[in-house]
């Protein structure tokens, strides 16, 4: 038998543990040359992954699998490493699925159930809200992970989240202790009362409290959640030479795309337009500038995930939902502002 380990072929690789994991579970986002690459590199060194489908119906009692919904954003990325490392440690196996926003994950999960027989679901950039019908059909153990669904009354439903109202208030509070109050808000659609909503929410009450108006028709930049999306989106609104100073932006991705975007049209990020991100990935720390961002705790939402869907598991009637704190990252991408006007003027 192998003695490789998932880390050993993808350092053999030249690519990341994520990208493997993909490779194994015939997931989205690998191009067929870094596939066949990958699977090359599996084929020489004999490696025989627990979760390959060769396996699968000797191990159906220990599969929990994962679910993606975002197949762009790279802190689903860093999540999913940890989440698969907790997973192991617990003594099962992970099985990674990658599929696009406009998915409905419950179904995509009722379908694994089936096919797998897995004993539990984790659900990465999913929601529980108004779908508690949806979720008493799966009647299977599940955790949604970065979402709060703790407005769901289903057995067997946990989540682990942080604040996202609490924390998207407190980086716009933050942008407007500096002086900032013509803020350009980038976020998913606001349909239900998602984490989407409960960002909004928190961009309302971080004005409200300083008695000023958010005008959501003119200052609300609906974008899906990925770089290019997010430069395409605010081109068009610079285009518009809107009187803005910063944007808030609910994903560092987005963060991404904006400041690059920024640059590209004569902009100096953050001496004539600043910005903020959420979410904390890698990347925010090592673009130029380095993003000012608010950084979930990936690895303590993955520990604490995988620990309530193992007592779901054991328990079908045991659901929590946990909340755990954020924290403001300051790069290089927000400023002190006068109150002058913007240079977008």
């Amino acid at each position: 038998m192998s003695n490789y380990t998932i880390k050993d072929i993808a350092r053999i690789a030249g690519v990341g543990v994520t990208t493997v994991s993909r490779v194994i579970n015939n997931s989205y986002g690998v191009s067929d040359k870094t596939r066949r690459k990958v699977m090359e590199v599996i084929e020489k060194c004999k490696y025989i992954p627990n979760s390959n489908a060769k396996n699968l119906k000797q191990v159906t009692s220990q599969i929990i699998c994962i679910i993606v919904k975002g197949i762009f954003n790279p802190f689903f990325s860093d999540l999913v490493i940890e989440l698969q490392k907790s997973v192991e440690t617990k003594g099962y196996i992970p099985l990674v699925s990658y599929i696009d926003e406009s998915e409905n994950e419950i179904r995509y999960a009722s379908q694994l159930i089936k096919e797998k027989k897995a004993m539990g679901i984790i659900f990465l950039g999913g929601s529980a809200v108004d779908r508690e019908d949806e979720l008493q059909k799966l009647n299977s153990p599940c955790v949604y992970a970065t979402s709060n669904a703790s407005g769901c009354n289903v057995l067997g439903v946990s989540s682990v989240s942080i604040d996202d109202k609490l924390e998207a208030k407190g980086a716009v509070s933050y942008l407007l202790e500096l002086g900032h109050k013509d803020i350009l808000i980038m976020g998913g659609a606001i349909y239900q009362k998602d984490l989407i909503y409960s960002r909004y929410k928190g961009v309302l009450e971080a004005y409200e409290e300083r008695g000023l108006f958010f005008d959501k028709e003119n200052m609300y930049l609906e974008s899906k959640f990925s770089c290019e999306a997010a430069y395409e989106n605010i081109y068009k609104f610079l285009k518009q030479k809107k009187w803005i100073t910063a944007v808030f932006a609910m994903s560092d991705i987005m963060a991404i795309g904006i400041v690059k975007c920024a640059i590209d049209n004569g902009l100096k990020v953050p001496e004539d337009i600043s910005v903020i991100g959420f979410d904390g990935i890698e990347q925010a720390k090592f673009y130029n500038p380095t993003i000012t961002t608010i950084k979930q705790p990936s690895g303590d939402i993955a520990k604490k995930s995988v620990e309530l869907l193992i007592k779901s598991i054991r328990n079908k009637k045991f659901s929590q939902h946990l909340t755990l704190p954020g924290k403001l990252i300051k790069g290089n991408s927000v400023r002190l502002i006068s109150h002058q006007k913007s240079l977008l003027t």
